[in-house]
């Protein structure tokens, strides 16, 4: 009789112990996926989604279905075409008539990446016109070892950018000397007209 007693109490505990590790393993996982779910997404998460959601070819064909006078149906499409050393993603698109997709009316070059700690946003999405449309038309479409190399998407985005800022430059440098010529009334006519001569000429340049 006693042994019986024994193994049963053996038994019950037992049973408790593998209750208790089945519930501290069942704790211990909610609490790993709770993490998991739970977890902050940072403002380059924020920017890899919406560049994932501008990928991919769309079209406008309901909104042309429900007003075909005004609207026509517009295939757009989007994929990446290069990655910024900091991580931003560049991406190229396009647009065109549904029936003519390998002429596309509208080529461009975006850029995703988390806003600058002082504007309140979490994305900035930049575009960018391209000068050379002829050597990136279809570039979706293309076998990859037939688009242009990343870096020369990175560089029509530089020279672009660099033009503006070439522009901006000259703008500034010609109201400088605009500014000079206002304040110092003293010199010469002859000096003044020469100065307002560089002026239109900068502004013209």
């Amino acid at each position: 009789m006693g042994t019986g007693s024994g193994s049963g109490s053996d038994s019950n505990g037992w049973g408790r112990a593998r209750g208790l590790v089945v519930k501290a393993a069942f704790l211990i996982g909610g609490a790993i996926l709770l993490k998991r779910l739970t977890k902050s997404t940072t403002r380059w998460d924020h920017a890899r989604i919406v560049a994932d959601s501008l990928s991919g070819e769309k079209f406008t064909r309901e909104q042309a279905s429900r007003d075909p006078d005004n609207f026509f149906n517009i295939r757009m499409l989007t994929c990446p075409a290069a990655e910024m050393v900091d991580g931003s993603k560049v991406l190229y698109f396009e647009q065109a008539f549904w029936r003519t997709p390998q002429k596309p009316f509208r080529q461009r070059i975006y850029m995703v990446k988390p806003c600058p700690k002082e504007l309140k946003c979490d994305v900035e999405v930049s575009s960018y016109a391209i000068r050379e449309v002829e050597e990136y038309k279809n570039f979706c479409d293309r076998p990859k070892d037939q688009r242009p190399l990343p870096d020369e998407v990175i560089g029509v985005r530089l020279l672009i950018m660099l033009n503006v800022n070439v522009s901006l430059s000259k703008y500034v440098v010609g109201i400088g000397v605009l500014i000079y010529v206002v304040q110092h009334r003293t010199v010469s006519i002859m000096n003044s007209l020469h100065s307002l001569g560089l002026v239109i000429a900068i502004a013209y340049w």
